[in-house]
């Protein structure tokens, strides 16, 4: 009988097995190899969540943290505030009055009682309360830089002894010894008592001088020109409304 030689068989489904190479062995191969990816697979999510667990834990520690900080500063606002004395109107009102003072400005000027220079603040009014002090031919003199009519003001024919001062803030102005008669129907002097007492604004006109103010609360006092005596030569013509005299003792 003649045997015919015979192919090898092929598998129907799978990977092509070697003959020379025992099945068993194949079979734990494939194991070994699916065992493998396997734990790569396993590598590569435990390196995945313990990077977001790391970097998530180290977000929630530091949200934790920032809450704390904020409770316990809140808490100790809170314990200041209720250990804190609770202040009066009044004592609320002055604190307000000292921090407004503290803003004002002030100015260096000469008191004729004391014999030398002070300092003090300057005096800033709404208009309407300047008009409950003043008169209106005051308010108008002073505050609008009006003129009153010549030979018709208190002090220009005044002769007594003493200073006239500001009818607005009692600033020392004029000395009695230092005026004269103009003959132009309202009080002149020579000379304020002090150079810082009065502030010059020009006009630009020769025929109305210079405005002279209060250095203390800016009220329009007059003008001055340059036409008055020895030894300044000079003339202050100021209104009688923006004076108030005060006689020597």
């Amino acid at each position: 009988m003649r045997w015919a030689a015979v192919a090898p068989s092929r598998p129907r489904y799978g990977r092509e097995v070697d003959p020379d190479r025992p099945v068993a062995a194949t079979d734990r191969t494939q194991q070994i190899e699916s065992r493998d990816r396997a734990q790569a697979r396993l590598r590569v999510e435990a390196t995945r969540t313990g990077y977001s667990m790391a970097y998530g834990g180290t977000d929630m520690n530091r949200r934790l943290t920032i809450i704390m900080v904020l409770a316990i500063l809140v808490a100790a606002v809170g314990s200041w505030a209720a250990t804190r004395p609770a202040r009066s109107p009044s004592a609320l009102k002055a604190s307000l009055a000292a921090d407004s003072a503290a803003d004002t400005p002030r100015v260096r000027i000469y008191q004729v009682n004391r014999k030398g220079y002070i300092i003090v603040e300057k005096i800033v009014k709404p208009e309407m309360e300047w008009k409950k002090e003043l008169s209106p031919l005051q308010f108008h003199v002073t505050r609008e830089a009006g003129t009153e009519r010549a030979f018709t003001g208190t002090y220009w024919n005044h002769s007594a002894k003493g200073t006239y001062r500001c009818v607005g803030c009692g600033t020392d102005l004029f000395a009695s010894d230092t005026k004269f008669d103009s003959g132009t129907g309202w009080p002149s002097f020579w000379k304020p008592i002090a150079a810082e007492n009065v502030s010059g604004r020009p006009t630009g006109s020769l025929i109305t001088g210079t405005e002279i103010r209060c250095s203390r609360c800016e009220a329009h006092l007059g003008h001055v020109f340059g036409d008055g005596p020895r030894p300044t030569g000079l003339r202050y013509c100021i209104n009688s409304a923006a004076l108030k005299f005060e006689a020597q003792k």
